[in-house]
């Protein structure tokens, strides 16, 4: 593994390990390294010298390492056997081991307050308490693997999947607020950052592109019962054309049921008329916004 300075694109360190390297967590002077053999070291990122300290093994695969503060400093641990344990940062003693009930890896991990939020394979994300250890809300909704987690305004949990959505839940109840969608491909990973004083929300997808969303924009798409929204008005266009005319190619008559609007067209002969009754709709609704 190696330590770089990103300004100046400079190598600082090297450090050599025993095993494949799985996850990395750095926070304040120190960086946490989980290997693929479930030893998880700890190395100090001022010192000169490669040193570095060994603070536990489970025996299987770290899949994720995530800082998070009670009292003391703590690494929260995950094994590929689902199990999540709390560990002091400083010696490794385990302080907890919370209820496992994930059916599958779990992927991703946020700290929030008390409560400790996992993702996993199995499509569901669950939140725990870092005193009891039990599991205090669950939250469904995803059709993919969840990969990515991050708490939005103290209150709300954004999550990303496989689906190629991104969803929003109240942390407290558990309830599903907000889908966002038109993404390419598998979204892998998310970060929210502040860029000229505005919130925005990167999305890191399987193909290698990388969004940057702001997420005070959402355009939702008023069709029929339909409740996704669009953080990009590109995004909602490629949703209507797809999900909601192309979708009913093959009927003889077409209805537009933007809002309130029923009206008819004929495929074949009115398929221009179409696309611009929808890009109507589409320019007075985003002006709105």
């Amino acid at each position: 593994m190696v330590l770089m300075n990103a300004e100046k694109d400079m190598l600082l360190r090297t450090f050599s390990l025993p095993a494949a390297v799985m996850c990395i967590c750095s926070a304040l002077q120190n960086v946490y390294v989980g290997l693929a053999n479930g030893m998880v070291f700890s190395m100090n990122k001022n010192q000169k010298k490669s040193k570095k300290k060994m603070l536990s093994n489970s025996g299987s695969s770290v899949d994720c390492i995530v800082m998070g503060s009670l009292c003391k400093p703590l690494t929260l641990v995950i094994s590929s056997d689902k199990a999540l344990m709390v560990q002091c940062a400083t010696k490794g003693r385990v302080l907890k081991e919370l209820t496992p009930s994930h059916s599958s890896k779990v992927l991703c991990l946020q700290v929030h307050r008390k409560l400790v939020f996992s993702g996993s394979a199995d499509q569901t994300v669950l939140a725990h308490s870092i005193n009891s250890g039990r599991i205090e809300q669950q939250y469904s909704g995803h059709q993919g693997a969840v990969t990515g987690l991050k708490v939005a305004e103290k209150k709300n949990l954004m999550t990303s999947s496989l689906d190629k959505f991104i969803r929003i839940f109240n942390i407290d109840n558990g309830r599903h607020l907000q889908t966002f969608g038109g993404f390419p491909s598998m979204i892998t990973c998310i970060d929210l950052h502040k860029y000229n004083h505005q919130r925005m929300l990167y999305a890191g997808c399987h193909d290698g592109s990388v969004y940057a969303l702001p997420l005070s924009t959402a355009f939702k798409c008023q069709w029929s019962s339909c409740e996704l929204s669009f953080m990009l008005k590109d995004h909602l266009l490629d949703h209507l054309q797809i999900d909601h005319i192309e979708s009913e190619e093959g009927t003889t008559v077409f209805q537009c049921r933007w809002r309130q609007c029923k009206k008819l067209f004929a495929w074949k002969t009115d398929d221009y008329e179409i696309l611009k009754e929808v890009h109507n709709h589409l320019s007075i609704h985003t002006s709105d916004c």
